[in-house]
């Protein structure tokens, strides 16, 4: 519960950082038919966050033995290529959502993020291993 929490925070605070702060002007002339709001719902945001933190963690516990953060770095890599090579291109091809270049650096981007996501959830089972098995 705890690492996912974690991965929640990273999620929430990278989800802001990168799309509110680094990408908007870029999103803003490359993503059709509809414009970006100006105001974001962070409810669905939050909830989107908590489901996935919670599953990489719950597959992380039932899958790898060896936790850390280049551990969970790379589980969280394969995550990101599954989701955004697989389903934001398959969006994609429903929604003609994105431009090609767009499509090129949010594929980019959900590898870094859920890589750095599953590090910190790995990193933090492997702290929380230790405070339980010293105890």
């Amino acid at each position: 519960m705890i690492s996912s929490l974690v991965g929640l925070i990273v999620h929430n605070s990278m989800i802001y950082f990168s799309y509110r702060i680094l990408v908007l002007d870029l999103f803003k002339k490359h993503v059709a038919p509809f414009q970006i709001p100006d105001s974001i719902n962070m409810g669905f945001i939050l909830l989107g966050g908590y489901v996935l933190s919670f599953i990489l963690t719950i597959l992380f516990v039932k899958y790898l033995d060896n936790y850390g953060f280049v551990t969970g770095f790379n589980f969280g890599v394969l995550v990101g290529i599954l989701i955004g090579y697989g389903d934001i291109v398959v969006l994609n091809g429903l929604s003609k959502l994105f431009d090609v270049k767009i499509l090129f650096i949010n594929s980019h981007w959900y590898l870094l993020l859920y890589g750095t996501i599953g590090g910190c959830i790995g990193f933090s089972l492997k702290k929380l291993n230790s405070i339980v098995t010293i105890t």
